[in-house]
């Protein structure tokens, strides 16, 4: 292995199988996967004056601080997530993680009526992922279609300017409704992400579970009032993107 190792990033956003895909990554012995690294380097900013001038580096210039993370991670591929609100400035980001070597994963999920649904749920239930063996039973809950229709239409608006965002961006496409949503795929998926960073295949499982015991559709009590607030607004092609329903599985592990 070279002093630099192969670097990566999977670009995303919140509820599209980020650490689904994660674990699986992580599962590779050749792979130094941080995941959120982000996170603690925010929460450490609260400790003293070292944490605030490394949480400074990391959001100010990300590329200088990943790429020292990434020479002493020791490892022959070196990889962390990136959501746009982690730094300062995500385009600037990219194209100077791109221009530095570093590979571009680009995780996306079509179904953009259930990933709102599932940041709808996490939020309010204030559970993220499962690690557990035992998946959590799930409550039940009234989602306010008004709140809703306001977080659907951010989470359109995010994702038209990442679309423009990655126009000019070389990058392999990770597609959660393709590659992640189906276990018997994710053989396939991380082999091709494997490929990509001149690995070798090896057999991978998840350290996440299931989110909960049943889909969405059942733990929300008002359901189909949302398909219906949808149908009704300026918002309803989406429905079409979700089946007309926006059902889905719940195997997310975000």
């Amino acid at each position: 292995m070279g002093l630099v190792p192969t670097r990566f990033i999977v670009l995303c956003h919140a509820r599209t199988g980020s650490m689904l895909l994660g674990s699986l990554l992580a599962a590779h012995p050749q792979i130094a996967w941080v995941g959120e690294y982000f996170k603690p380097i925010r929460r450490r900013a609260r400790s003293g004056l070292r944490g605030q001038l490394t949480y400074t580096l990391a959001y100010q210039y990300p590329w200088i601080y990943l790429n020292w993370r990434a020479v002493r991670s020791r490892r022959q591929a070196f990889g962390c997530k990136l959501m746009p609100h982690y730094v300062a400035d995500v385009d600037l980001t990219v194209a100077q993680l791109q221009r530095n070597g570093w590979r571009i994963i680009y995780l996306r999920r079509r179904n953009v009526f259930q990933s709102t649904l599932s940041e709808c749920v996490a939020s309010a239930l204030r559970h993220w992922v499962t690690t557990d063996a035992t998946v959590p039973t799930a409550p039940t809950l009234h989602v306010e279609p008004t709140v809703f229709l306001t977080k659907l239409h951010n989470r359109l608006q995010l994702e038209e300017l990442e679309q423009r965002r990655m126009a000019d961006v070389p990058y392999l496409e990770i597609t959660y409704e393709d590659d992640l949503a189906d276990p018997g795929r994710w053989s396939a998926t991380t082999d091709r992400i494997f490929a990509s960073l001149g690995l070798p295949s090896v057999p991978v499982q998840p350290a996440v579970r299931q989110t909960w015991d049943r889909p969405y559709q059942e733990i929300v009590t008002n359901y189909a009032e949302l398909v219906e607030a949808v149908r009704s607004s300026e918002l309803a092609p989406v429905l079409l993107r979700s089946g007309n329903t926006g059902q889905d599985r719940t195997q997310e592990g975000k």
